[in-house]
């Protein structure tokens, strides 16, 4: 994959990750002092050089940067250079040059434009990824490259952030961009695994469960009639109620649900909880193994430890910390990286033992097979996996998270926003989807790619789309 091909000189201001691509080792920047003020210098000679009439417009520096160097090209803001001419970085022999060009906007004047160019590889067989080095000294962060823009006019308005991992079962990375290593939560794209001691313990077929139970356990769901009234009945075949949920109460998503239920009078119940599948599904492990249900969101919890370890078992981490999610039960962070390589497993589980690899093709067939039980109704999970036909499933978690599980592909996806904005990693997981041709032309999976602003008057104001970053991803 090629870095986008954009010249600076718009209103989005000094070089970021985004214009590199698919930034495979780059998530980490050493301090540029020095360099820094040989830039400047060199910025200075370039502006005079400039002012001279007929002249050369653009002028190319060689700068010294660690073992090598670099070639960069510095223009006026007026003119404009041509995309296959921009500034290339030369000698770039390391993933710490790499990162350090990124840091170079910043030293130059506001007007000034600089692009560099990084090659890598998506969804092709590609060498497994080491982990980049942590910074030292305080060194600041790499900023995670903008994934997606709102406009409005012809300017941009608003931009969202994010990285992208795409693993497949064998522990390869076969796409990354972005920062993939420092650990996050799942939230709700967790489900999945936390389904798996459901299926695998064997207590879903020993309390005479379907699959449509195993969809309601990985759900977040809406809170409509087909989720709630499955969930209570759930609860009375083990015996236990609507107080037994360690979750707590809150609005129904589904607004045609939630308007009847004010106008009835009625007030939403822990079953209403989109994670009430969930929890439900936890219960049952725990009556199962004939241990307590009380306390069951615990960390500490046999249920709970049963997860952390599945989840370290298929991303190879067993440094887990862990948060409470909204629900009440524990979430565990872990890098990017290592989650679309858990995901993996469950679209290709042949390397797994017998009993898991039978749980895992159990939960991702019922996720497929049930989208809006998994889901609701219009949303964005359902559109994707029905527009999928089959080939996918994905979760949608909480502070822009999403995971997706392709079988025929044999990959795991799994992004994170770094705003949490849920509109943001919604098209961003479809746009991958598309790009892998799993959605087709399926409208309403179109429409989550790409997408009208409008006004109060319904006139088309601006539009939401995905930048460059992504165009290294296909099939």
């Amino acid at each position: 994959m090629r870095a986008p091909g954009e010249h600076f000189g718009r209103e989005r201001g000094a070089l970021t990750a985004e214009h590199i691509g698919c930034t495979q080792w780059m998530s980490k920047a050493r301090q540029l002092d020095g360099l820094i003020a040989d830039l400047d210098a060199h910025q200075r000679a370039t502006g005079r050089q400039t002012k001279i009439p007929k002249r050369r417009k653009c002028v190319v520096r060689d700068l010294p940067l660690g073992t090598g160097r670099i070639r960069l090209r510095i223009c006026k803001p007026h003119l404009r250079i041509d995309r296959e001419k921009e500034t290339r970085s030369e000698s770039m022999r390391g993933p710490e040059q790499a990162a350090q060009v990124h840091r170079l906007g910043d030293a130059l004047h506001a007007g000034s434009k600089i692009s560099s160019h990084f090659s890598a590889r998506c969804l092709k067989t590609a060498p497994k990824e080491e982990k980049p080095k942590q910074p030292s000294g305080g060194d600041p962060i790499m900023a995670n490259p903008i994934l997606v823009e709102l406009t409005r006019g012809s300017r941009v308005e608003s931009v969202h952030r994010g990285a992208i991992a795409i693993a497949d079962a064998g522990g390869g990375l076969r796409c990354t961009i972005g920062d993939i290593q420092t650990p996050i939560y799942p939230r709700s794209s967790l489900k999945p695994i936390q389904a798996l001691p459901l299926v695998e313990s064997g207590a879903l077929d020993a309390f005479g469960l379907a699959d449509e139970h195993v969809a309601l356990a990985c759900a977040s769901h809406s809170g409509e009639p087909m989720h709630t009234m499955r969930v209570a009945a759930w609860l009375e075949r083990l015996g236990l109620s609507e107080s037994d949920l360690a979750c707590g109460p809150h609005p129904v998503r589904h607004e045609p649900t939630w308007f009847a239920m004010v106008g009835r009078g009625e007030n939403a119940t822990r079953i209403h909880n989109n994670c009430s599948g969930k929890h439900t599904g936890f219960l049952t492990v725990a009556r199962h193994w004939d241990v307590a249900t009380a306390g069951y969101a615990a960390v500490d919890h046999p249920v709970q430890q049963a997860v952390r370890a599945s989840l370290a078992d298929l991303s190879g981490e067993t440094d887990l910390p862990f948060g409470i999610d909204g629900c009440a039960a524990p979430n565990f962070a872990l890098p990017l990286a290592a989650f679309a390589q858990a995901l993996a497993k469950l679209a290709e589980p042949t390397r797994l033992p017998e009993t898991r690899a039978r749980a895992a093709k159990r939960i991702v067939s019922a996720m497929i097979q049930y989208p809006e039980l998994v889901s609701g109704t219009g949303r964005a999970c359902a559109i994707l996996m029905r527009a999928s036909n089959g080939r996918a499933a994905v979760k949608a978690g909480a502070e822009g998270f999403y995971a997706g599980i392709v079988p025929e592909l044999g990959i795991g996806i799994a992004l994170k926003i770094d705003d949490g904005a849920g509109r943001a990693s919604e098209t961003v997981i479809a746009a991958i989807l598309a790009r892998l041709s799993l959605t087709g032309e399926d409208r309403a999976a179109r429409a989550l790619v790409s997408g009208i602003v409008t006004n109060t008057r319904g006139d088309v104001v601006g539009e939401r789309r995905v930048t460059a970053t992504l165009d290294g991803i296909h099939s």
